[in-house]
């Protein structure tokens, strides 16, 4: 696990944000991710969490349905308190990304909102995905750390109509703490002002039965960590996807795709790369396991449908062995 060494100035800021937190440092730091994605309203929430499901609230998913990726059915879950069902899209074997040519085999009249995961921080063909959500009128959203871009240098998620930033521990650019929804709706931005920053407004839309906390706040703690080491720790994640790509390519016969198109292609949080059979025996693989539940959640119910073609197509997909890229850098250590 890598520590982040905080300058003397970072210490300082974080010790006056637990006696005089302002919200002057926030505004700042959504703007900085507003610029970011190209939009022009952020706003910061307690968790990711609470950012899809506000999100899910807004939009109205209430009877209808969101396609997801499978890779993140757990995670996605709380959409069932929006009143959703869940539908898994096709993956791609190259960045087990969501694959936009099988959605017209997904998606039905009864599809309200697609919501597309950065796996391992992996860009999705965002641009691909927004034209078929525009065609169909679907809510365009993705979830995904900060530190991604396409291929034509776009951060990850920006055509999309709303992307949901994850700032947890675990991803590369990080506040130790919290996330934020980013758009450029601004009618939708204010009913997800109103929704995270009322009580009253979560009891009228879920319930007692919730145990999310909508009008929870991302700490103020979080907030200066991240607006006071923020060139350091874009300048941190640059490094470490210079030292990754080099990697990928010095070792491009032993994967079955090209996953990695470009040295900026991923922020590298676990990535797990398709692996030839034979040619790394000593690495550890193994395939994926798709398994959906019909409850989760602190066991409220969550309510799924699979179409017949993408279970098919997720079997085929099991078949393949991957490789974490970390045993790769183990077995053969680059200079």
């Amino acid at each position: 696990m890598s520590v982040l060494y905080l300058p003397h100035e970072a210490q300082q800021l974080l010790e006056l944000s637990a006696t005089a937190p302002d919200r002057s440092t926030a505004e700042r730091l959504e703007a900085r991710l507003a610029a970011h994605y190209g939009k022009r309203h952020a706003l910061l929430v307690g968790d990711v969490q609470q950012a899809v499901l506000a999100v899910a609230l807004a939009a109205g998913v209430r009877g209808y349905e969101v396609v997801v990726s499978p890779l993140e059915a757990r995670g996605v879950a709380v959409l069932s308190l929006a009143g959703a069902t869940l539908v898994p899209g096709i993956l791609r074997s190259t960045d087990l990304t969501m694959d936009h040519h099988w959605l017209d085999d997904v998606c039905n009249a009864r599809t309200r909102m697609l919501l597309a995961s950065h796996t391992h921080g992996n860009a999705t063909d965002h641009e691909a995905l927004h034209d078929h959500c525009t065609r169909y009128g679907l809510l365009h959203v993705e979830l995904g750390p900060l530190g991604a871009y396409d291929a034509l240098g776009r951060a990850a998620g920006a055509c999309a109509h709303v992307m949901v930033v994850d700032l947890s521990p675990r991803q590369g650019i990080t506040a130790g703490q919290g996330a934020a929804i980013v758009t450029s709706d601004g009618r939708l931005h204010d009913r997800l002002v109103q929704l995270c920053g009322s009580e009253a407004r979560q009891w009228q839309h879920l319930g007692d039965r919730s145990p999310a906390n909508l009008h929870a706040a991302m700490h103020p703690m979080a907030i200066h960590l991240l607006d006071a080491t923020w060139d350091m720790q874009w300048h941190r994640m640059a490094a470490r996807q210079h030292h990754y790509a080099r990697l990928v390519r010095s070792l491009d016969a032993r994967f079955v795709t090209k996953p990695f198109r470009y040295a900026r292609a991923s922020t590298y949080d676990g990535v797990r790369l398709c692996a030839r059979t034979g040619m790394a025996p000593e690495l550890p693989t193994k395939s994926l396991r798709f398994i959906f539940r019909e409850t989760g959640l602190g066991g409220l119910e969550v309510k799924w449908r699979i179409p017949r073609l993408v279970g098919t197509l997720l079997d085929a997909l099991n078949q393949y062995r991957f490789a974490a890229l970390t045993s790769f850098e183990k077995a053969w250590p680059q200079s």
